[in-house]
């Protein structure tokens, strides 16, 4: 055979370079593979016991946040409860929001040293529940933790504990803020003990008996929703001490009819007192700054309200629907007026708007019997349907002051006539309106 004939050898070429580079990647994204599925695995073992995962341990419901047990549900039928103080060999140290809520067969519970919190409404609606021991450690309380358990008689608490208890009422030490008060054997009484300096979220809230309420002197704030829906309270003496009441305190005492107001406070929460449709009066100090959204919003027999000197906040919707309301002072102080304020107050009859406020959305809107406006030099602006549909409104005074009138401000002010000073722009916007001198549309 010659040389030719032979069989030629394979030829081998050397590697590129790209082709290593591909090769080397495909390598990485397999390994990359290997490790994300071992790591998952990991990971859903471990949230067999860690992190949001549910975990049960006889009549317990808990998750786990680092090695600690968080109480999320009981689901047993104890009359006297003693809440372990591990759970699966991990401490218990938190009650969560309403893990024990509804339990009526509860009569009694302990809970373990270690327990630092208890979460929004944990024993709520334990309506059989007479006694409540707590630990040493506890010292972080949600919204009143014991609401709606109107045979709650006694606070068990050591005497080196964060929190306190004397006389049916549970507190912090650290602010002598009340956290629950026991109904006692009259649900439509409670005196809140002395030396108490705030009362705690929903500390009162849903006692629809509650009719005489006597707060103590050096009290200096009432929180958020503390007396809500007490629909049977009816007159209130705030002491001099308090500055500051919360968002919805007592929103919905349908038949509350008086508050006396104190000296020193400096502000009342959003939505304060809404709905308290028998409120006839709101005698508001001198030393007041703001008012929150809605706080009187729908207060349907309030009929005079003067705003202080000093108020520098009048929220959205503050007297929103309050239809009774003949007369509105508004104080100098005020830098503007909330949209939807005083919408819908269909018995406000005149009205003099002060020269620093700015007049917000819809802030008069609805204020059917309005029949004079002034508005004071220095305002500079009338929002959108401002006084929209005050349809009684008959003459408005407008500075020279004011440089934006929005074209909505006075629609459907069908009798309305605007007097302005010449050569103004609310003389201008009077005059392109069809408002200058004589009756305007109902556009």
């Amino acid at each position: 055979m010659s040389r030719t004939d032979e069989p030629k050898a394979k030829r081998h070429e050397p590697m590129s370079r790209k082709k290593k580079i591909i090769i080397a990647a495909v390598c990485l994204i397999a390994a990359a593979a290997v490790i994300a599925a071992v790591t998952g695995l990991r990971r859903r073992a471990e949230d067999a016991d860690f992190g949001t995962a549910r975990n049960v341990s006889g009549d317990y419901t808990f998750v786990l946040l680092g090695r600690d047990a968080h109480i999320t549900r009981y689901g047993g039928y104890a009359e006297r409860l003693t809440v372990p103080a591990a759970l699966n060999g991990h401490p218990v140290t938190s009650v969560s929001d309403r893990a024990f809520a509804g339990c009526a067969s509860l009569r009694a519970v302990e809970l373990p040293e270690g327990v630092t919190s208890l979460g929004n409404y944990a024993f709520a609606g334990c309506e059989n529940l007479e006694e409540a021991a707590l630990p040493a450690s506890l010292s972080a309380f949600g919204a009143n933790p014991f609401a709606g358990c109107p045979r709650l008689a006694v606070f068990r608490v050591p005497a080196e504990g964060a929190a306190g208890a004397s006389g049916g009422a549970l507190y912090t030490k650290a602010d002598m803020c009340l956290i629950a008060l026991c109904e006692g054997a009259d649900p439509s009484r409670a005196a809140v003990p002395d030396g108490i300096r705030g009362i705690g979220t929903a500390a009162f809230r849903d006692r629809a008996a509650l009719a005489d309420l006597a707060l103590p002197d050096g009290l200096t704030a009432i929180g958020d929703e503390a007396f809500r829906g007490c629909a049977a309270l009816t007159e209130l003496t705030l002491p001099d001490s308090l500055a500051e009441i919360g968002i919805s305190a007592f929103d919905g005492c349908v038949s509350l009819n008086r508050v006396t107001m104190p000296r020193g406070l400096k502000k009342i929460g959003a939505s304060a007192f809404r709905g308290c449709t028998a409120l006839t009066a709101a005698g508001l100090p001198e030393g007041l700054s703001e008012i929150g959204a809605a706080a009187f919003r729908g207060c349907t027999a309030l009929r005079s309200v003067t705003l202080p000197a000093g108020l520098t906040a009048l929220g959205n919707e503050a007297f929103y629907g309050c239809s009774a309301l003949e007369a509105a002072v508004l104080p100098a102080s005020l830098p503007a007026v909330g949209d939807d304020a005083f919408r819908g107050c269909t018995s406000l009859t005149a009205l003099r708007v002060p020269g620093t406020v700015r007049v917000g959305s819809g802030a008069f809107d609805g204020c059917t019997a309005l029949a004079e406006l002034e508005i004071a030099e220095g305002t500079l602006t009338l929002d959108s349907l401002s006084f929209a549909y005050c349809r009684a409104l008959a003459r408005a005074s407008l500075p020279a002051s004011i440089t934006h009138i929005a074209p909505d401000a006075f629609a459907g002010c069908g009798a309305l006539t605007v007097s302005a000073p010449d050569g103004s722009y609310a003389a201008a916007w009077a005059e392109e309106h069809g408002l200058a001198g004589r009756g305007g549309s109902d556009e």
